[in-house]
């Protein structure tokens, strides 16, 4: 559907919406009809997402004393807004959204990797807490790199690193049996 509707936009190109392809392809009656159903739709949309929203801000600690209208006021004036400057401006609001996306990721990478190396004041050095050497007891490991089950023994590492090497010495061929 979406690429039909791409197809048309590349061939025909309009001002308006997309139920002015159903003016000019199909009726003008049944445009004016979709038109206004999904002008009804957003506006009975809008308000159930804002407010599952504002539910979710619910569950911060400290915001539940906070009138939802303080949350949903300003969200629709935003809204509001953003529509006055048309298309230009709902791309550089878009823009600076998805600025503010790539920074924040980019900005967490960096957090987790400071929390990590023990760049917290008063944590301890977290690095390499959850990581061993798994693959020196083969499949029978009973841990995983999540820390939860039971930690293998230096002891158990290094008498299962024995057994593979011996295991590993056990499949190599004979000198007296290889190919000359």
């Amino acid at each position: 559907m979406m690429q039909a509707l791409a197809e048309m936009t590349v061939l025909y190109p309009i001002n308006g919406a997309f139920c002015m392809y159903i003016v000019r392809f199909v009726d003008p009656s049944f445009g004016f009809a979709c038109a206004w159903e999904y002008a009804i739709s957003w506006l009975t949309v809008l308000p159930y997402e804002i407010s599952a929203a504002v539910n979710i801000i619910h569950y911060w600690p400290g915001s539940e004393s906070v009138n939802a209208a303080a949350f949903i006021v300003p969200l629709l004036v935003a809204l509001v807004v953003i529509q006055f400057f048309g298309v230009r401006g709902y791309a550089e609001v878009e823009y600076a959204l998805s600025l503010m996306k790539i920074i924040a990721c980019v900005g967490f990478m960096i957090l987790g990797i400071i929390i990590d190396t023990g760049g917290v004041p008063g944590q301890p050095y977290i690095g390499g807490k959850y990581w061993f050497v798994i693959m020196a007891r083969g499949f029978e490991t009973k841990t995983n790199t999540l820390g939860t089950g039971t930690h293998p023994t230096p002891m158990e590492v290094s008498s299962a690193a024995s057994t593979a090497s011996a295991v590993s010495s056990s499949l190599q061929p004979s000198p007296t049996l290889a190919p000359s």
